[in-house]
């Protein structure tokens, strides 16, 4: 299974990512969450996921410092960026994988 990191400063958020999808049967697994970049980083460089699916606005470290930071430090290799925004819902989406 491919292992995926959930990054958002909203608590809701990240309920709702996690619940939104049958993750397993998809063949993923959500190894962890995290609340800003920061912690994000952590849990980056400790779990070695797969796929990170970050929100770019939070607080502490947003998601495109996060992604050039496991990028210089090869924590999470970027190989592949995509960003995306919804007109209803203020912020960015960046998810990329190794």
């Amino acid at each position: 299974m491919l292992r995926i990191l959930l990054v958002d400063d909203e608590p809701l958020v990240l309920i709702g990512l996690q619940g939104m999808l049958e993750w397993e049967k998809l063949g993923y697994t959500v190894c962890g969450t995290a609340r800003n970049g920061k912690l994000a980083l952590e849990l980056i460089e400790r779990e070695k996921p797969d796929i990170v699916i970050a929100d770019v606005k939070m607080p502490v470290m947003d998601g495109l410092t996060l992604a050039r930071t496991c990028r210089e430090r090869s924590a999470l290799p970027l190989r592949n960026l995509i960003t995306s925004s919804r007109p209803w819902v203020p912020g960015w989406w960046i998810i990329w994988s190794n």
